[in-house]
């Protein structure tokens, strides 16, 4: 759930409509509309839900699939028509191995709980390329915790 704000604030009005992007037109200033207007007839739950909704519509889905194992299987398939085959594969690859920049929850000044720490993407990264990942990333998700809590 909370990818529906990581991926509008990481791509927050950068021009990706010619890429045909979705979601190219939905930008912080739409989702903070959503989520600060009624404030007093909904809960924040219940704006979340409109947010969510406004996503699941964009990208004409009925649900939201929140299974590790499928992610790791959508991952794991390499054909050109499968449903990370529009890069998304291809960056997280990227991410694992160059940035090491995750989106996480590990920081107490975010309103998603603490149920995708770093370690959830240390552990997709290792479980869909490879166990030789898994030194790196130790060190890297120790040297993040730290940082987190320093800056908490």
């Amino acid at each position: 759930m909370a990818g529906n704000f990581e991926d509008i604030v990481q791509y927050n009005e950068d021009n990706r409509a010619f890429e045909g992007s979705k979601t190219a037109n939905i930008t912080i200033g739409t989702l903070c509309d959503i989520m600060t207007t009624d404030m007093d007839t909904k809960s924040p739950l219940e704006r979340f839900s409109e947010v969510n909704t406004l996503m699941l519509d964009t990208f004409e889905q009925n649900c939201t699939d929140f299974k590790y194992q499928k992610s790791v299987s959508n991952m794991l398939n390499v054909s050109w028509d499968s449903t990370v085959a529009n890069g998304m594969r291809q960056w997280t690859y990227q991410t694992c191995t160059e940035f090491g920049f995750f989106q996480s929850s590990d920081s107490k000044r975010q309103p998603f709980g603490n149920e995708f720490p770093v370690d959830y993407s240390v552990r997709l990264c290792r479980d869909v390329y490879g166990q030789k990942y898994c030194v790196f990333y130790k060190n890297f998700s120790l040297f993040i915790m730290v940082a987190t809590e320093l800056r908490d």
